[in-house]
């Protein structure tokens, strides 16, 4: 299935594709926890556990409650509540994604915005 991979490392939006849910827990690096969700209903995936290890980067995501440690995913969600391709275009990603490195994090931790 298509989706967004927010690549922390990368500091870039990439296309990728990702079959089932060791698909997803792979690019995550660990089990799935739900971040926020999108204007468009999408939502946005990370590592449940993202906190807890090797701090390499985060995102942040306009008008969310925090920024995210690890990368994540972004994914449509359909009427059964199955994960789907996003309705969320690259662009509009782009638009709404600030890619922070550990420094900036840490930064943002201790003085805020």
């Amino acid at each position: 299935m298509k989706t967004f991979k927010l690549n922390i490392i990368t500091q870039k939006i990439e296309e990728i594709e990702v079959e089932g849910l060791l698909g997803m827990q792979k690019e995550v690096g660990g089990y799935l926890e739900t971040a926020t969700y999108l204007k468009s209903n999408d939502v946005v995936i990370v590592n449940e556990k993202g906190l807890l290890g090797i701090i390499e980067g985060a995102f942040e995501i306009k008008d969310a409650h925090q920024p995210f440690v690890g990368n994540g995913l972004v994914f449509g969600i359909d009427k059964e509540g199955e994960f789907t391709e996003p309705k969320t275009t690259i662009e509009e990603l782009k638009a709404v994604v600030t890619f922070l490195n550990p420094m900036e994090l840490k930064l943002k931790a201790k003085y805020g915005s």
